[in-house]
C-alpha cells in the first residue's frame, strides 16, 4: 500500500469516527431536553396543587402566588437553559479539539508509516548483516578425522592439504599452522613479517591488532577505491569499523589493503589455479609473503595460514629450536600472552638463539645472548607450549566479573603457596601478588597490586570488556608461571641473590633467566685440578650455599638432587642453585604418606625417608639434610661428578683435621637400626666453613 492511500484510509476512519461521535452527542442531548420536560411537567403539577390550597377570594394570597410561581418557572427556565447551554459549549470545545487531532494524527500517522517503513528495510537490512557476521565470526571448530576419516570433507581436506604441500615442497617451503580464530589472515600476514628479510615489521605493524587498525584506516580513507566491490546492502563504515575491533575474517579486498599498506607483493598457495599474486607492482623491489589459502581444513570456514623453509638454512641452524619462541611471538601478536620479555624477545631483537641446551615436553632451556652487551641468559620453562591441551588456561574467555576473577586467582595463589611452600596466607592480602611478581612486570598494576578490598569494591558494578580483555591475557599468563615450581621458588625468593638465580622477566610461560656455568662444565672441572686453593674456595662457596638454604628461609629447603650439574657459578664468583625442580621444602617431599615395603621405598632421590614396617607407610620427614650429601657426594665423591672428590688430596698441614670433619659429616651415624644416614649436625659446618676461610685467606 502507498503512502497516499494509506492517508486516505487514515482520513476515512478519522471521519467515520467523528460520524459516530456526533451521532453519540445528539443522543446525549435528547436525552438531557427529555428529562427538562419531565421536570417540567413536575414543576407544573407542584403549581396546580398550590393553586388548589390558594383561596380565591384571598385577592392578596393570590397575588403573592402568581409573583412565586412565575419565579419558579423563570428559574426553572433559566436553570434548564444554563445547562444546555453549559452542554453544548463542552461539546463544542470537544469537537474543535477533535478537529484538530485529526489534522495532527494525518500528520502523525503519515510520519510514523514512513518511519516504519523505513524501519523494516533497515531492520531487514541489519538482521542480513547481522546473520552474515554471525557465519563469519562462529569458532571454526577443527574437524578430528579420528571420527570420521572417510567423509567426503575428510577426503577433501587431506587431497587439498596434499596438493597445497607438494607445490611448497617445490619452492623448499611448508605449511605454519595459524590459529582458527578470525585472525588468520592477518596472524599468517605479521609471522610472514617476522621472518622476511625485507624488514617488513616495522615499529608501527608488529602484531594482529595493529595490523588490523592499518587495514580498518586504509579501507576508510580510500572509499572509492574500495567500496564498489563490497555488496550492495553492506554498511562499509561498519565493516571498516568492525575490522578494527572485532576478529572478522579477511578476503581479497583485505589482502589487497595489506600489500598496499606494506608495498609489498603477497602470494597465495591454493589448491586450484595458478599462484595468486596481490600486488605484483612491488615484486621489483621486496620478497613476497607467501600464504596458504584453505577451503576445507575446517568445518565452517575457509583458512588461511603461514609458511616456514623446509630445510634449514645453512647460516642458521637454530631455526627448529627457535620454533618454541616463534609460536610465543604469535600469540604475543594476537594477544593471547602478556610480558616485560615479549617486546624484547619477538620485536627488538636484543636477544639471539645460541644453543638449544634442552628441549622437551617437560622443559625448555635455550641459551640466549644479548646482542648489545654480549651477555648470556637462558630462556626457561617447565611446558613446551602455552596451551598445548587447552586445558593449561585459567579463563578460557573473556573474564565476565572483574571481582570473581580476582578472587579465584587470589585462591589459587593461596593454594599453589601453602601447597608449594606450606605457607597459609590471607587470600585477599594484595601484597601476596606483590611478593612474587614484581612491580615492573605487571601490565594491570591497579587491578594486581594495589588493595584487592578497594580494587573490588570499584568494579562490584562496573564492566569495561577491553579491560576484563587485558586482565584475562595477564591472569593466564601469571597462571602459567605460577604453575612452574622453579620459576615460583626462583622468583619468591628473588631477595635471596646469593643462592636463587636472577630472573630478568617472561612471556608467556617462558621466563628469562641469568645464566648459571655448571659446576661440572669442562672449563670449571679443568680449574679444579689445578690447585687446592681453587678447590677450597669453591669447598667453602658450596658451604655458603648450604647454609643459606638450611637457615635463611621460611623453612629448611631440601635439595634432593645434589650434583654438581645442578649447581652453578656466576661470573662474579657466586654459586647458585641451577636446577631448582628437585629443591622443595620440609614435610613437602614427595614421599609423605607413600605406601612402602623398604627404606628405599621412601627415599626421593638424595632426600632418604624412612618406611615404618608396621603400617607400611613413608614418613613425612627426611632423614639426612643437605650437608651430608654435600659431604658425601661432592667433597668426598663417593657416588658421582669428579673422578675423585672435590677435597681430595688434602695438604698434609689439615689433613687429619679436615679427613675428621669430612668422615664425620659424610656418614654421621645412622638412624635407629638402619643404614639410613642421620643428618650432619650444624657445628661440624661452622667448624669447616672457619677452616676454609682461615686457608683461603692464607694462601692468598
Amino acid at each position: 500500500m502507498s503512502d497516499h492511500s494509506s492517508v486516505l484510509n487514515t482520513r476515512s476512519i478519522n471521519q467515520n469516527s467523528h460520524a459516530d461521535t456526533d451521532n453519540i452527542n445528539e443522543n446525549e442531548e435528547e436525552i438531557i431536553l427529555q428529562r427538562h420536560r419531565k421536570d417540567r411537567r413536575d414543576l407544573q403539577a407542584q403549581i396546580q396543587q398550590m393553586k388548589k390550597q390558594l383561596n380565591k377570594n384571598d385577592k392578596q394570597r393570590k397575588k403573592k402566588l402568581d409573583e412565586d410561581i412565575k419565579k419558579m418557572e423563570d428559574d426553572f427556565d433559566q436553570k434548564c437553559q444554563d445547562e444546555l447551554n453549559e452542554y453544548r459549549n463542552r461539546q463544542q470545545t470537544e469537537v474543535s479539539n477533535n478537529l484538530s487531532t485529526l489534522h495532527l494524527d494525518e500528520h502523525t500517522n503519515h510520519i510514523e508509516e514512513q518511519e516504519s517503513q523505513e524501519q523494516y528495510k533497515k531492520s531487514r537490512k541489519q538482521r542480513r548483516l547481522e546473520n552474515k557476521e554471525k557465519k563469519r565470526e562462529l569458532d571454526v571448530l577443527a574437524y578430528d578425522p579420528k571420527n570420521d576419516i572417510e567423509s567426503p570433507l575428510a577426503i577433501k581436506r587431506r587431497q587439498e592439504t596434499a596438493i597445497i604441500e607438494k607445490k611448497l615442497n617445490e619452492r623448499h617451503l611448508r605449511i605454519y599452522q595459524v590459529t582458527s580464530d578470525g585472525n588468520c589472515l592477518y596472524a599468517a600476514i605479521v609471522d610472514q613479517l617476522k621472518r622476511s628479510n625485507d624488514n617488513g615489521l616495522n615499529e608501527n605493524i608488529r602484531n594482529v591488532q595493529q595490523l588490523r587498525e592499518h587495514v580498518s584506516s586504509h579501507l576508510l580513507s580510500n572509499r572509492l577505491l574500495y567500496q564498489p566491490f563490497f555488496p550492495e546492502d553492506d554498511d562499509y563504515d561498519l565493516y571498516c569499523k568492525k575490522i578494527r575491533h572485532q576478529n572478522i575474517w579477511g578476503g581479497q579486498i583485505e589482502l589487497q589493503a595489506c600489500s598496499k599498506i606494506l608495498s609489498q607483493p603477497i602470494e597465495i598457495v591454493q589448491e586450484t589455479g595458478p599462484l595468486l599474486t596481490i600486488g605484483e607492482e612491488y615484486s621489483n623491489n621486496k620478497q613476497p609473503l607467501i600464504l596458504t589459502y584453505h577451503r576445507y581444513m575446517y568445518t565452517n570456514g575457509e583458512h588461511y595460514n603461514s609458511t616456514r623453509p623446509l630445510k634449514l638454512k645453512e647460516n642458521n641452524e637454530h631455526d627448529d629450536d627457535e620454533e618454541d619462541k616463534w609460536e610465543q611471538c604469535a600469540l604475543y601478536s594476537l594477544n593471547q600472552v602478556t610480558g616485560s620479555l615479549c617486546d624484547s624477545l619477538c620485536f627488538s631483537e636484543t636477544f639471539a638463539l645460541q644453543h638449544c641446551l634442552q628441549l622437551t615436553n617437560s622443559k625448555i632451556i635455550l641459551l640466549m645472548k644479548n646482542v648489545t652487551s654480549n651477555n648470556y641468559s637462558v630462556i626457561k620453562s617447565n611446558r613446551l607450549h602455552f596451551d598445548h591441551h587447552h586445558t593449561d588456561l585459567l579463563f578460557h574467555d573473556v573474564i565476565q566479573s572483574i571481582p570473581n576473577a580476582l578472587r579465584t586467582f587470589h585462591d589459587i595463589l593461596n593454594f599453589t603457596l601453602n601447597k608449594r611452600f606450606a605457607m597459609q596466607l590471607n587470600s585477599t592480602d594484595h601484597h601476596t601478588i606483590r611478593r612474587i611478581y614484581r612491580h615492573d612486570n605487571i601490565k594491570n598494576k591497579f587491578l594486581l597490586l594495589e588493595d584487592l578490598h578497594q580494587v573490588l569494591d570499584k568494579y562490584k558494578d562496573y564492566y569495561d570488556r577491553s579491560l576484563a580483555s587485558d586482565l584475562t591475557v595477564e591472569l593466564n599468563t601469571l597462571y602459567s608461571l605460577l604453575d612452574q615450581h622453579e620459576f615460583l621458588l626462583a622468583y619468591y625468593y628473588r631477595t635471596k641473590k646469593s643462592m636463587m638465580p636472577h630472573i630478568y622477566g617472561w612471556c608467556g610461560h617462558l621466563y628469562l633467566q641469568e645464566y648459571l656455568t655448571p659446576l661440572n662444565s669442562k672449563q670449571i672441572e679443568k680449574q679444579m685440578h689445578k690447585t687446592w686453593y681453587k678447590r677450597v674456595w669453591l669447598a667453602e662457596k658450596l658451604l655458603d650455599l648450604i647454609d643459606n638454604i638450611d637457615n635463611s628461609l621460611h623453612q629448611t629447603l631440601h635439595f634432593c638432587d645434589m650434583k654438581l650439574a645442578n649447581l652453578g657459578l656466576t661470573f662474579d664468583g657466586q654459586v647458585k642453585l641451577l636446577d631448582l625442580d628437585m629443591a622443595h621444602f620440609d614435610r613437602h617431599i614427595p614421599i609423605e604418606m607413600m605406601n612402602c615395603s623398604t627404606h628405599e621405598d621412601c627415599s626421593y632421590f638424595d632426600c632418604s625417608g624412612y618406611c615404618d614396617r608396621k603400617t607400611q607407610k613413608c614418613h613425612s620427614r627426611r632423614i639426612n639434610n643437605n650437608l651430608q650429601v654435600l659431604c658425601e657426594k661432592i667433597f668426598l665423591a663417593h657416588k658421582e661428578n669428579f673422578d675423585h672428590g672435590l677435597l681430595d688430596d688434602i695438604p698434609f698441614r689439615m689433613n687429619d683435621v679436615l679427613t675428621k670433619y669430612l668422615k664425620q659429616c659424610s656418614l654421621p651415624g645412622r638412624y635407629k637400626t638402619t643404614l639410613i644416614p642421620n643428618g650432619a649436625p650444624i657445628s661440624l659446618m661452622r667448624l669447616m666453613q672457619a677452616m676454609f676461610e682461615q686457608e683461603t685467606r692464607n694462601i692468598s
